[in-house]
C-alpha cells in the first residue's frame, strides 16, 4: 500500500515507463522481423546471424554514455539514442537489397538503441527521489523494479505481436513465395515501424525535461526534510 502511494503523482516515472516501453516495442519490432525479412526478402538466411552478431555493437554506444551526459543531460542523451536508432532503422529501409549498406544502418541502430535501452535504468532512481518529494514514501525497489519491468514486458510482447500481424494482414503466408504487399510489409515492419516507435519514444522523454530541471530542488527539500527529522 505504502508502494502504490510513491506512484501518486509520480509523473515522471510514468514518462520513463512509456519512454522505455516505446524503446522496446522498437527494438523488438525489428529483431522479431529480421528473420523474416532475411528469408523471404533478401533471400538469404544466413544473414540473421551475422546481423544478430552485430547487436554487440550497442556497447559502443553503452561505453558512450559517460561521454554523453557531460554535454548532454540524462534526458537528452536518452533522446539522442533513440533518434540514432531512428536513423538507422531509416536506412535500413533506404538500403534495399544492398548487405553491406544494410550491415552500417543496422549498426547504427544498435549503438542509437545501445544507449536508449541503458538511460531508464539511470532514470528510474531519479524518480524514487521525486515519488519520496511527492508522496514522503521512498519506494525505491518498487519503483525501479516494476517501472523496468513494465515497459520492458508490455514492449517487447508488442513488439514481437505487431509485425506479424501486419504481415499476415497484406497476406504473408509461411513457407510460400510472398506477394509484393507481404514483402512490403516485412520491410515496413524491419526499418521503418521501429524507427516511428523509437521517434515516438523520443516525444515522449521530452517531457521528462521538466522534471530533470527539478531534481537540484528536489533534492536539496529532501535533505532538509531529514535534518529536521533528526
Amino acid at each position: 500500500k505504502d508502494c502504490f502511494r510513491a506512484l501518486k503523482s509520480n509523473w515522471p516515472w510514468v514518462i520513463v515507463v512509456l519512454g522505455s516501453m516505446f524503446y522496446w516495442l522498437g527494438n523488438s519490432t525489428r529483431t522479431s522481423s529480421l528473420i523474416y525479412y532475411s528469408r523471404y526478402y533478401l533471400e538469404d538466411e544466413s544473414y540473421v546471424s551475422i546481423l544478430n552478431a552485430l547487436v554487440l555493437t550497442q556497447m559502443i554506444g553503452v561505453v558512450a554514455i559517460p561521454f554523453l551526459t557531460k554535454k548532454l543531460s540524462k534526458t537528452g542523451t536518452m533522446i539522442f539514442g533513440l533518434l540514432v536508432a531512428a536513423v538507422g532503422q531509416v536506412s535500413l529501409g533506404l538500403a534495399g537489397n544492398h548487405f553491406y549498406l544494410i550491415v552500417g544502418a543496422w549498426i547504427v541502430a544498435s549503438m542509437g538503441t545501445g544507449i536508449a535501452v541503458s538511460m531508464p535504468f539511470a532514470m528510474l532512481s531519479d524518480t524514487v527521489d521525486y515519488g519520496e518529494y511527492k508522496n514522503g514514501v521512498r519506494a525505491s525497489g518498487f519503483l525501479t523494479a516494476v517501472g523496468s519491468a513494465a515497459g520492458l514486458q508490455i514492449g517487447t510482447g508488442l513488439g514481437d505481436f505487431t509485425p506479424l500481424k501486419l504481415m499476415q494482414h497484406f497476406g504473408y503466408v509461411a513457407n510460400q513465395k510472398q506477394t509484393a504487399s507481404s514483402l512490403m510489409a516485412m520491410k515496413f515492419g524491419f526499418s521503418y515501424l521501429p524507427a516511428i516507435f523509437f521517434i515516438v519514444g523520443a516525444l515522449v522523454m521530452l517531457l521528462y525535461v521538466r522534471f530533470e530541471r527539478q531534481e537540484e530542488t528536489v533534492l536539496a527539500e529532501l535533505e532538509k526534510r531529514r535534518k529536521e527529522e533528526k
